[in-house]
């Protein structure tokens, strides 16, 4: 017998795929566990092209639940919400299967085509906030403020030449003031642009434009700490699907699939099993994946501080869950 590398079930010496999550094994490929759902798969892509989305993605999901690794059901729920004109949700699915089968040009292509979309959307969201008032309203403005210094220097020349008029000395000084179109001088106006964090520029951090938010092929270091997470979570392990290290900033970003109601506490224990398996990680970033409804069910962030912070409650409930987990996004 031999053990899957995913999600380390036992399989025979001479499969192609495990019969557990459905991954390639003994130098197999995506292929040979294609054809054990080949009929179920075919069936919720004919329902695709007749436009039948709610079927054929819980077709595809089905999939997923015998063979969480299955890399076409991956692909054809991201077809199937981009027909839906879902583009974002689109390219997560893609994103996923770009990371089980990292060399394949049509997936690739797909995902970077999205990609593209989303980066154009971004731009032009950037540049109207860029946007300068129109020439007509400056122009009032300038004229405006001519007019009003206009005036100041006209009631001045009048009470002046009263004054001479009465034979009286005039104090220049005391008729002719400064003028002042306000008394302070404006703030730099900051231009908001979508997704900004409310804090000041100057502590605000812009992530490297090479970055990306989608998760990447994994390297040796990443799927070794992967393996060590998921052993040290027993059955939660194979729910573990992917591990991002970042050197620079010595954090871990995780994608775990989500279960049901439990997905709060299991996403907690996610996270100290990758902080046991790298003790570089300074924070762990998660995400939980609901394969049910096609996207990201919880995102949250924990850190030393907050680790320290969750051990004085008992591990495994819910309040140690909610004092380990910061930044939570729930839908």
């Amino acid at each position: 017998m031999k053990i899957c590398d995913r999600c380390y079930t036992e399989v025979a010496v001479d499969a192609e795929f495990c019969t557990e999550c459905g991954a390639p094994v003994n130098g197999g490929t995506a292929d040979a566990a294609d054809a054990a759902v080949y009929p179920q798969l075919a069936k919720a892509n004919l329902l695709r092209m007749r436009g039948d989305y709610e079927e054929a993605e819980k077709d595809c999901l089905a999939v997923l639940k015998q063979f969480p690794y299955n890399s076409t059901a991956h692909i054809l729920l991201g077809d199937i919400h981009l027909d839906k004109g879902d583009s974002s949700v689109a390219l997560d699915w893609y994103e996923l299967a770009a990371d089980l089968e990292p060399t394949n040009p049509s997936l690739a292509a797909k995902r970077d085509r999205l990609r593209g979309a989303r980066e154009k959307t971004v731009s032009k969201q950037t540049l109207a906030g860029l946007e300068v008032p129109p020439s007509g309203a400056r122009t009032a403005v300038m004229y405006g403020g001519i007019a009003v210094i206009v005036i100041g220097i006209a009631i001045g020349a009048f009470f002046m030449g009263q004054a001479r008029a009465d034979g009286g000395d005039v104090n220049v000084d005391d008729l002719i003031r400064p003028i002042s179109i306000g008394e302070e001088a404006p703030p730099d106006p900051r231009v908001a642009l979508p997704g900004d964090d409310p804090e000041p520029a100057a502590t605000t951090t812009a992530p490297p434009a090479s970055q990306s938010t989608a998760p990447q092929a994994m390297t040796a270091e990443e799927i070794r700490i992967m393996r060590d997470a998921a052993a040290r979570l027993g059955t939660l392990g194979p729910r573990l699907i992917h591990i991002d290290f970042d050197p620079r900033t010595s954090s871990s970003r995780a994608t775990v699939t989500a279960s049901g109601d439990a997905d709060f506490i299991d996403a907690a224990r996610v996270a100290v099993a990758v902080f046991q398996a790298s003790p570089q990680t300074s924070r762990v970033h998660l995400r939980v994946i609901d394969t049910s409804a096609g996207f990201a069910k919880l995102i949250a962030t924990v850190s030393q501080e907050s680790l320290s912070e969750a051990s004085r409650h008992e591990e495994g409930s819910a309040e140690w869950a909610t004092a380990l987990l910061t930044n939570v996004s729930q839908r």
